[in-house]
């Protein structure tokens, strides 16, 4: 059984600039027979995802006029239906409050299961070699990127729609933050000898695709100039993206532009995250959001930007945003931010953040806060599988 060489969480891809040091940059902390639990909790989800059928942008309940049967449509999940017109549209906002039925009848939930499933796979072929995990997540690949007969069109055009109003919205892009996780698999069914030259290639051509998308089009430089967490985890997948596509300058110039664009502008010196505090759920997004910035100074640090460290003249740091957080998850500080009493303040939101932190930051002490608030669940939970930037 070979060493897993896991990125910081299940949702880091390692980026193709890393592969050829990869040995230098990242050191698994000890074999996988020593994470038993965890490492049999992995196989058994690779198992069950073993079972997961192949599904498509084509497999959605309703699609959009006007849109493509190619293309990824979902629904916004705060917008509901208009109590004051006949026909309920168009549908109005109620933030916080999540409408999962109008959700299930786009791609999200179906490309959400599509995407873990690739994941799960390729990290379990990473630590057994079993051709099995590999093949089917090739299956799934082909069938949702490749197949031209039922392949995603690379752009989130339609992505969170409302219901009589625009058909396509800037906060679709959030959507695909998980991407990430995927180009990690991705890497690993390279090594399989069922992967071919074609699927390589075709699959690189339609991250490029995408990428350029991401970039350059109208509704992904929205979503650029966001000013809350959505901003952040534009940046957390571009720079994956340019990363995987070995765009390596482009990945420093996000990773450098990223002091000023979020850590400056998004923080206050305190560590408050105002973009953050006016959502109904103002704990559930300070959190969200730490984790994009926390997931983005890993990658940074692969380009040889530090973002943990970085800290602006009045004092603005990744530090100060988790530091003002720690007090109201131990529960010694009321959270004075309660926009919505559906929404109370919940430590395990900070679990991964924490788990990032104690590597970033060198500091120990955030390691083990992490393995208190995951409690009985720390045996099996697969952040454990550390590897620790240098």
């Amino acid at each position: 059984m070979r060493l897993l060489v896991l990125a910081l969480s299940l949702l880091v891809a390692l980026p193709a600039v890393a592969q050829t040091t990869q040995a230098d940059l990242y050191l698994v902390k000890a074999s996988a027979e020593r994470y038993a639990p965890l490492t049999s909790a992995l196989i058994a989800d690779a198992d069950k995802a073993l079972l997961q059928k192949p599904l498509s942008v084509l497999d959605k309940k309703k699609g959009l006029e006007g849109a493509d049967p190619h293309d990824y449509v979902s629904y916004a999940p705060y917008f509901w239906p208009n109590p004051a017109t006949p026909s309920g549209l168009p549908f109005i906002r109620k933030d916080g409050q999540r409408n999962r039925e109008q959700v299930a009848l786009g791609d999200e939930n179906n490309a959400g299961v599509i995407k873990r499933a690739i994941t799960t796979l390729g990290l379990a072929y990473n630590l057994t070699s079993k051709e099995a995990y590999a093949v089917h997540a090739q299956r799934l690949v082909r069938t949702w990127f490749l197949d031209p007969a039922t392949r995603m069109n690379p752009n989130l055009d339609h992505g969170q729609a409302v219901p009589g109003g625009v058909l396509g919205r800037k906060e679709g892009v959030i959507e695909w933050r998980d991407l990430t996780g995927m180009l990690f698999a991705l890497r690993q069914l390279e090594l399989s000898p069922t992967w071919t030259d074609a699927d390589k290639a075709g699959m690189k051509a339609w991250l490029s695709d995408y990428y350029t998308w991401l970039t350059t089009s109208k509704i992904g430089l929205a979503e650029k100039k966001a000013t809350n967490n959505h901003g952040c985890w534009y940046d957390v997948q571009a720079i994956a993206l340019a990363l995987h596509l070995e765009k390596t300058q482009e990945a420093r110039a996000l990773a450098e532009g990223f002091k000023a664009q979020r850590i400056d502008r998004q923080l206050v010196p305190d560590g408050r995250q105002p973009g953050e505090l006016d959502r109904a759920d103002s704990w559930g997004y300070s959190t969200f959001n730490l984790a994009a910035l926390f997931q983005m100074a890993d990658y940074a640090r692969l380009v040889g930007v530090d973002l943990w460290g970085y800290k602006s003249a009045d004092g603005r740091s990744l530090r100060a945003a988790l530091d003002y957080l720690l007090p109201f998850a131990d529960g010694t500080k009321p959270w004075p931010h309660e926009n919505d009493p559906t929404h109370k303040v919940d430590a395990a939101k900070l679990l991964l953040p924490l788990l990032r932190a104690g590597s970033g930051f060198k500091d120990p002490a955030l390691t083990e806060r992490a393995k208190a608030l995951a409690g009985k669940n720390w045996e099996t939970l697969r952040e454990r599988l550390l590897i620790n930037p240098r």
